[in-house]
């Protein structure tokens, strides 16, 4: 197994990690029925942009074929997201 690959599987981690931070708090502000947590939403966020840019360069380097359109459309959902938790914790 190469270093690349090591690194990608360790990137695809952290982001499965986010994501976990962002639908865990949901689930519990569903549940609670109240609005908290949004520092955490936002830092889950923040970290699946940031490792979902990562592994998309992981990928390039090893050769693998990457949908641009794909990943542009991606790249603007999490941006939004991000920018529309930041939002919320600002105003809350």
């Amino acid at each position: 197994m190469s270093v690349l690959e090591v690194l990608r599987l360790g990137l695809l981690t952290i982001h499965f990690l986010g994501m976990a931070a962002l639908v865990g708090t949901f689930l519990l502000q569903l549940r609670q029925s109240t609005v908290s947590g949004l520092r955490l939403m936002l830092a889950g966020a923040a970290i699946r942009a940031v490792s979902g840019n990562a592994l998309i360069a992981s990928n390039r380097l090893q050769g693998m074929e990457v949908i641009e359109t794909k990943m542009v459309a991606k790249l603007v959902l999490a941006t939004v997201g991000v920018a529309a938790l930041f939002l919320a914790a600002v105003w809350t």
